[in-house]
């Protein structure tokens, strides 16, 4: 074999490694768009499962509101009512805890989560009717409200 057989045989493999090179740059280029786009729908599942989760808490808490407000507070079944709206409230905070921890997790996109829940939460922690769910904070249940709550109003002074 001569010198140029050499050098032609050199220039085709190193053409060829340069193909295969392009070739997985773009394979690797339209990998990472794939996954981006599986991200953002996996966000957007889970935000609509947090938004239909908080809707069907809230809707249960406005009916147990409902049925105690109707009762009467002799009636032997009230503590009954009054223990089905503890609950209730208990279902709406953990919907709400849950999202939450899905925010501290960074499962959501931070941005979007605090616009669209930034004042229910502060909402849910300024209620006097739900400071018992919340106090003391080191023993609470809702620990993600009690973080995400502390996290938005001291990053705002």
């Amino acid at each position: 074999m001569t010198q140029d057989h050499i050098n032609i045989l050199t220039i085709a493999m190193s053409g060829a490694a340069l193909a295969a090179s392009i070739y997985s740059a773009i394979q690797y280029r339209n990998a990472n768009v794939i996954s981006g786009t599986a991200l953002r729908l996996q966000e957007a599942a889970l935000e609509s499962q947090i938004t239909s989760s908080i809707a069907t808490a809230a809707l249960q808490l406005r009916e147990a509101m409902i049925k105690l407000s109707e009762a009467d507070n002799a009636a032997a079944s009230y503590p009954v009512i009054e223990q089905n709206l503890k609950a209730a409230q208990e279902t709406w905070l953990n919907a709400h805890d849950q999202a939450c921890m899905s925010y501290r997790e960074g499962k959501l996109n931070k941005d979007t989560f605090k616009r669209t829940y930034h004042i229910a939460i502060r909402q849910l922690m300024d209620n006097r009717e739900l400071r018992d769910f919340f106090s003391p904070a080191d023993t609470s249940k809702y620990q993600s409200i009690i973080f995400v709550y502390r996290e938005w109003e001291t990053s705002q002074r």
